[in-house]
């Protein structure tokens, strides 16, 4: 091989892609990573072009056309233009060689604020949720169970739940129920126990009150007295509660209505009685 590359007696041309710098060498050289050569016969490393725009895109060794520098991962454009762009904030792409915008948003509880990443992006903090394709740290906001106090995130208390993502406050369990745990992602507050009530909301634990005596109530987490109603044998609901006079009676349990006269020529003497059968006849 003579200086300009050209076949002497039994020598060959270094194809496309390779070159051969020394006289005596019995094959040729590829062109390195992130070069290319187009031509034959090349006799000096010098004679590999490097790629376009060499910072953001790459070509494998040995290559022979600048079609073969593509972009590199977390940028795209046309193969060997030097036109590479990079994914914008919320994206990457791990993959090289994308001819288009092909790079994949963040996904949810993820974020990036630079552009052209290469990588996955970073996670939300512990215990905060971000929309997909997030750009920016700022995007990750409470999650269920969780909401902030001022700038520092806290768990929803005992008697609080939060159902949903987002900067809004924890809600109160309801009047006539409470929870004692914390983080809680729904509503899943206890009722008070039948024949109890409670008329405060956010209630951390058990603090339900027993109705008055002579009432009940059927039904649980009530959240008044009001809803104690008389037993048999009483009349009235909550504190206004009397038993029923002599003569009168009265059979249903746990309702609020009057109690009944005795029929004709039957009578009671006693109060509070709760059946017809204790109206015994007059003399």
């Amino acid at each position: 091989m003579d200086e300009s590359g050209r076949d002497t007696g039994g020598c060959k041309s270094c194809p496309t892609g390779q070159y051969q710098n020394e006289n005596t060498a019995s094959g040729c050289k590829g062109c390195p990573s992130g070069k290319y050569n187009d031509n034959t016969a090349v006799t000096s490393d010098s004679g590999c072009k490097t790629c376009p725009d060499s910072t953001n895109s790459d070509s494998p060794s040995s290559s022979d056309s600048s079609s073969d520098c593509q972009c590199n991962a977390g940028y795209y454009g046309p193969h060997g233009t030097g036109s590479c762009t990079p994914c914008g904030t919320g994206k990457f792409k791990t993959s090289n060689g994308q001819t288009s915008d092909t790079c994949d948003s963040c996904a949810s509880g993820k974020w990036s604020s630079s552009t052209g990443r290469s990588s996955n992006c970073d996670a939300c903090p512990s215990n905060t949720d971000s929309p997909g394709g997030s750009a920016a740290e700022s995007d990750c906001i409470a999650a269920a169970g969780y909401t902030f106090d001022g700038t520092n995130l806290v768990a929803c208390a005992a008697g609080k739940y939060k159902v949903s993502t987002g900067s809004a406050a924890c809600t109160d369990c309801a009047a006539g129920k409470f929870k004692s745990s914390t983080e809680q992602t729904s509503d899943s507050c206890t009722g008070c126990s039948a024949g109890k009530y409670k008329g405060l909301t956010g209630q951390a634990s058990d603090t339900c009150a027993d109705c008055p005596d002579n009432t009940g109530i059927t039904s649980t987490a009530s959240d008044a007295e009001d809803d104690c109603l008389a037993d048999a044998g009483y009349t009235g609901d909550g504190t206004n509660v009397a038993a029923c006079a002599a003569g009168k009676y009265k059979a249903t349990t746990q309702s609020a209505t009057a109690c009944t006269d005795c029929p004709g020529n039957t009578g009671i003497t006693s109060t509070a009685s709760d059946a017809e059968d204790d109206c015994l006849a007059d003399a």
